[in-house]
């Protein structure tokens, strides 16, 4: 993709942020006018779109993908505001795998590209640019004020240490602490049930993100405070690798 991208414009790989939360962006490029976000999946499947959530073709469910990106793109231009920056924000997702089928639109707006529209894209990007100079170094500028390292607790070897986390089982919604687990369901504080296999697999990516490298099922049950059996998550441990 980079051999598409014009000269003059700044391309930002893998550059983190602390904001509300801290935050990735997989590509940031700066083109003056327009601050563009690539997020971008290496999923190898078909998927169908289902509100914000991905459903692989065997009704396997990646939720919140399109959820995170919107959250992720309103930390940013919050701040660029209270910069005063003058730029306008765009975000898409992007699906580079070849093997990769997406299929319906989300509930929050957010474009999608295949591997194949790949220079469709940036045509597009380029279309909506105006490659001010001074305004790149503007924008440039606030990148180094608030770009951050890549935050210490997802490069050292984890210690099991939750204090300092609100460790549990939570809704992929609300992201409150569920209210009830049953045998197949789950029952949030927003209302919603929601099926215990799907709650399950986004707190057990939480703790991969968190900690990665080999899972230590004694820590994951702790990590979820004991709401799941450890039988049970080994198999879902088990399924998602």
């Amino acid at each position: 993709m980079s051999r598409l991208i014009p000269t003059n414009w700044r391309v930002h790989p893998n550059i983190w942020f602390r904001f509300s939360n801290y935050l990735e962006v997989d590509i940031l490029l700066n083109c003056g006018s327009h601050l563009f976000i690539l997020d971008v999946k290496n999923y190898a499947d078909d998927f169908t779109i289902a509100g914000d959530h991905l459903v692989r073709s065997d009704g396997y469910h990646i939720p919140d993908i399109f959820f995170k990106l919107k959250r992720d793109t309103n930390q940013i231009e919050t701040s660029l505001i209270n910069s005063k920056i003058d730029c306008q924000l765009l975000s898409y997702l992007v699906f580079i795998n070849d093997d990769c089928y997406v299929r319906g639109q989300n509930n929050l707006g957010i474009d999608y590209f295949l591997r194949n529209q790949l220079s469709f894209i940036v045509r597009k990007m380029k279309e909506m640019a105006d490659e001010n100079e001074r305004r790149i170094e503007i924008i440039e500028s606030w990148i180094t004020k608030n770009a951050i390292k890549q935050p210490v607790f997802l490069e050292i070897k984890h210690k099991s240490d939750f204090n300092r986390m609100v460790p549990g089982l939570v809704c992929p919604n609300c992201h409150k602490k569920i209210v009830s687990v049953g045998r197949q369901t789950v029952l949030c504080p927003c209302g919603q049930q929601l099926t215990k296999r799907e709650v399950v697999d986004m707190n057990i990516r939480d703790y991969q993100l968190l900690f990665p490298g080999k899972i230590n099922m004694n820590d994951l049950q702790r990590f979820l405070k004991e709401s799941v059996s450890q039988s049970y998550l080994y198999a879902r441990v088990k399924a998602n690798i």
